[in-house]
């Protein structure tokens, strides 16, 4: 029987970041790559989110969190997810909960490229557990400037190479 529980694993979860579909699909691929590929991915997206909030100017006014927001930040606490044992993930998650919207959606948009390039080499035939590390790693080094087609040739060319 699934469970209702609107907060829980059941098919009613929200997430506060559950509208954000790229950094969500992060989340989830994120969650079984090891942990030094999961620490690398977390730094990503926190120097992500310090491009897109530098120009932020303070502004003295309260934001209101909204209770998905408030549950998720209760939650980050108890250290209950994934992703909240990894320090750069958790502080990921924590910063991006406090940015205001406009800046949330380039964040979200500009996690794109990498959530697209995991899904990717996950799909393909021709890359094992270990590969896909290493592919997510030259990819993170060298960072989404180039197509992700290219990212994926010139890591199996190297790959090759190395062999």
């Amino acid at each position: 029987m699934p469970d209702k529980n609107p907060w829980t694993h059941g098919r009613f979860m929200s997430r506060w970041y559950d509208r954000l579909y790229n950094f969500k699909t992060l989340i989830r691929f994120c969650r079984d790559l090891r942990r030094q590929t999961q620490d690398s991915i977390g730094t990503h997206v926190i120097d992500i989110i310090e491009l897109e909030s530098s120009s932020l100017i303070s502004d003295p006014k309260l934001k209101n969190l909204g209770s998905e927001k408030v549950l998720g930040l209760y939650k980050s606490k108890r250290k209950q997810r994934w992703y909240d044992l990894v320090p750069t993930f958790h502080r990921a998650v924590n910063q991006l909960l406090y940015l205001p919207e406009p800046v949330t959606q380039r964040v979200n948009r500009r996690c794109e490229p990498l959530t697209e390039f995991i899904y990717l080499i996950r799909n393909d035939a021709d890359f094992g557990p270990s590969d896909i590390h290493k592919a997510i790693q030259h990819f993170l080094d060298k960072g989404p400037k180039i197509q992700i087609k290219s990212h994926l040739n010139d890591f199996k060319l190297k790959h090759l190479i190395e062999d």
